[in-house]
């Protein structure tokens, strides 16, 4: 219990315990996590079918997917692109730093 209250995850109020705003967020993102796992195989197919126009790959979305939550993620539409950083700011090339931006 100390770790998930220094956490700020949960907050004693009134001799127990409650989940605070940022516990909340975390524990709705297990839940869509849980529910993605439990999908596994529906999601890899969709990946299979990425290159289909883009309202033939919303329908099968739209088909296979139940969830609210994550159905939304995925139409979307992010792109993830990565941007190597070879330099750091001491002006060496000693370390190689990822950049990750979505779109």
């Amino acid at each position: 219990m100390s770790a998930l209250l220094k956490a700020g995850l949960i907050k004693r109020r009134s001799g127990g315990y409650s989940l605070s705003s940022l516990g909340k967020i975390v524990y709705d993102v297990q839940v869509i996590i849980a529910k993605a796992l439990e999908d596994y195989w529906k999601l890899a197919a969709i990946d299979s079918v990425q290159h289909l126009p883009e309202i033939g790959l919303n329908k099968i979305i739209d088909v296979l997917v139940e969830s609210p939550e994550i159905k939304e993620s995925l139409l979307r539409g992010h792109r993830v692109r990565t941007d190597n950083n070879n330099s750091n700011s001491r002006g060496g090339g000693g370390g190689m730093a990822k950049k990750y931006a979505f779109s």
